[in-house]
């Protein structure tokens, strides 16, 4: 049997005969390991992406895939029973992993599938941006998906994850190459001809937690990227309405089982000072859909990206709604 049928993949990727790549932070892979030590055969196409590895569910270490090599993802002194989960950290901007299995001293031994699924649209929040930097400078090297509230909230719940996010993008607008209406249905995000089969998606809540850049670059339309996104035209309230439905619509479609959580927070867009709350509640509202619902995080982040403790505190509020409401 293939490695890739005993292992437990959590995320979207794409499967090339006994190898598979991994594009998306939170993306997981867990072996369960009977032996003595495994060896990945790991190469990057960017050579920035991060992974950390746990070792029965501790955190062992973390490394970087810089090059084509193969790693010693685990090793013990005897043979031994051990479950090694390898943990992607940071956005698909960073690289695009080919993993393979290089190397098992033992038996690998088919893993626990999680029963429920949680699938997140987002943006750099939802990835966990800058989460450990302590300085408050927004330093993209200490970007943890592990500590971000998604991934924190999908362990909480004991639910797999799919994290479909990318730090600066949002729904009209974005401060790279894709907006989520271009990228939600991809398995590569950078690939449009590789579409995600929604059929076979046993996605039982979504959570959605967008449009903090739309807010920001509409707020500054003499930039590069408002005037790429926008134009010049003005961008009122009713349009940011109109097109969020139209993902909103757009993910219903793709997940028609699943309940859905539209979240705003915890940066500036929902100061209230700024309407983007009434503007979501207004397209949520219009859709008539008893199955979507509203969640608004605190202001908790003001002078950065969330830290740790912010994510902590996004997870505790998402965790109690999800439980509240039943809706896993």
């Amino acid at each position: 049997m293939n490695w890739i049928d005993l292992a437990v993949i959590e995320g979207r990727c794409n499967y090339v005969e006994d190898a598979i790549e991994v594009y998306w932070p939170g993306t997981s892979i867990t072996f369960n390991i009977k032996g003595e030590s495994l060896k990945l055969q790991m190469s990057d196409d960017v050579g920035e992406s991060e992974y950390l590895v746990l070792v029965n569910g501790i955190e062992d270490h973390q490394f970087i895939v810089d090059k084509d090599t193969t790693y010693t993802v685990w090793k013990s002194s005897k043979v031994e029973e051990a479950t090694i989960t390898l943990h992607r950290l940071n956005d698909f901007s960073k690289g695009t992993t080919k993993i393979t299995l290089a190397e098992l001293n033992g038996d690998l031994l088919e893993g626990y599938r999680k029963q429920k699924v949680i699938t997140y649209y987002g943006n750099s929040i939802t990835v966990g941006y800058a989460n450990k930097d302590t300085t408050g400078n927004d330093n993209p090297l200490y970007t943890n998906n592990y500590y971000a509230y998604s991934s924190l909230t999908s362990r909480r719940l004991s639910a797999e994850q799919f994290v479909i996010a990318r730090s600066g993008i949002g729904v009209m607008a974005s401060w790279g190459d894709y907006i989520m209406p271009q990228i939600y249905n991809r398995v590569n995000p950078k690939d449009a001809t590789t579409k995600w089969d929604f059929n076979k998606d046993k996605t039982n809540l979504v959570v959605i937690n967008l449009l903090q850049n739309d807010a920001w670059l509409r707020n500054y339309p003499d930039l590069e990227q408002s005037l790429k996104w926008f134009g010049r035209q003005q961008v009122t309230d009713q349009d940011v309405v109109k097109a969020y439905q139209n993902f909103i619509l757009n993910i219903r479609k793709s997940h028609p089982n699943a309940s859905i959580i539209c979240v705003l927070g915890c940066m500036d867009i929902v100061k209230e000072e700024y309407n983007y709350k009434s503007i979501v509640d207004q397209a949520v509202s219009e859709i008539k859909d008893e199955r979507i619902y509203r969640l608004d995080f605190p202001y908790l982040a003001s002078n950065a990206h969330p830290d740790i403790q912010m994510h902590k505190e996004m997870s505790d509020i998402l965790v109690d709604y999800i439980k509240e409401h039943q809706l896993l």
